[in-house]
């Protein structure tokens, strides 16, 4: 029996909808850290991660034994957006889903998920909240993700953004019927680290592809290698322009300076390892990896692409916001952190200001605000 079934309607059953968990983004992270995060209140909440379809055996996260996990399809989809095509099977299933497991609220991991959880309403007694990973403005190639935020602003319970700057486009764009609220990623601050000024090494993280704009990556480390041949840029993560990319670096004959790592389940080992953390996006949802560099005490470059970044990140104070996309004053920033150790130790030594606001702490009464609400 539920502990929601045992202990009566103190607890809350909460289930976190996600596309497939099974994924390495850092969506499916945040998802997991808060799910878990919840799931240790002792007799506050009952917490559920369900798939809508999963395509490795495994998730890339740890999920703990108390946060339940179950998949609606039991075949993948490639690619997923044609899940929308499946969509009387995927209702149903869900429907069932909410009913069977007694489900208070379901927190779609991605908006473009209310497009199954808005009607699954309409047959259950379920709260929908909507929690949008990226940016009002980026569709992601979906073309029905622009209809879905309109459904969602007048059938949801709650619309959760990552950023206040995200929150305006949202009120802006939008007539809006539920409640919106801005909460930020979470980010475990623990113990201090320290800063590795002995190092020549240049870190960036992300996807492989087009969001994450490595290729204007490559043409600033361009210049940023024509005059510090002694230095080393990290590129942490995997995607569908990898490729691509490496040939570019070939190209640039930057083979020598700039290596592709990967995914990893050791991020932090790369991090303590680094003098600058850069951030090419074109755009960002939130920039979960600007606030884990700056854990890591790393002076941070980034565009001040949609949104995030600009909230992130005090320009000079513990890095530099470059307007979109100006490569040579990205790259002419980045020079200049290379070329002053005492610019970067002193961006290393703000780092940590403003970050209490991500703490978990935090995040988690922002959340708990509004399940309470609700």
């Amino acid at each position: 029996m539920c502990k929601a079934a045992q202990m009566g309607a103190n607890v809350k059953n909460i289930c976190f909808f996600s596309g497939d968990i099974t994924r390495c983004g850092g969506t499916e992270r945040v998802a997991v850290q808060i799910a878990s995060a919840l799931a240790d209140m002792d007799e506050k909440y009952e917490i559920t991660i369900i798939s809508l379809m999963e395509a490795a055996e495994s998730p890339f996260f740890d999920i703990p034994c108390n946060v339940r996990r179950h998949v609606l399809l039991s075949k993948p989809i490639s690619p997923i957006n044609r899940a929308i095509l499946h969509f009387s099977s995927v209702l149903y299933r869900l429907i069932g889903f909410i009913r069977h497991n007694h489900i208070d609220i379901i927190i779609d991991v991605d908006g473009v998920l209310d497009v199954f959880s808005l009607p699954a309403k309409i047959f259950t007694k379920v709260k929908v909240i909507s929690w949008e990973h990226f940016n009002f403005y980026a569709d992601l190639g979906n073309k029905y993700r622009s209809y879905i935020k309109r459904l969602s602003a007048r059938f949801a319970d709650y619309i959760i953004v990552l950023t206040e700057e995200d929150k305006g486009y949202h009120e802006k764009e939008l007539n809006l019927k539920c409640p919106i609220e801005f909460i930020y990623n979470p980010l475990h601050m623990g113990c201090e680290v320290s800063y590795n000024t002995d190092s020549r090494k240049i870190i960036s993280v992300g996807r492989l592809n087009t969001q994450k704009g490595f290729d204007m990556l490559i043409d600033a480390a361009r210049i940023v290698f024509a005059k510090h041949k002694d230095w080393s840029w990290m590129i942490v993560g995997e995607g569908e322009e990898k490729e691509v990319l490496e040939n570019k670096v070939k190209e640039y004959n930057l083979d020598k300076h700039i290596f592709f790592k990967g995914n990893t389940k050791n991020i932090e080992d790369y991090y303590k390892d680094a003098a600058i953390f850069v951030l090419t996006s074109r755009f960002e949802g939130f920039g979960l990896v600007i606030t884990e560099a700056k854990l890591y005490r790393l002076p941070v470059v980034s565009f001040e692409c949609k949104a995030g970044p600009k909230e992130l990140i005090r320009n000079q104070h513990n890095g530099f916001l470059i307007p979109c996309f100006d490569i040579e004053m990205m790259a002419d920033k980045i020079n200049l952190l290379i070329e002053n150790d005492q610019l970067r130790v002193r961006f290393s030594d703000n780092a940590y200001d403003d970050t209490a606001k991500y703490d978990y702490p935090a995040v988690l009464q922002k959340w708990e605000k509004i399940f309470h609400s609700l």
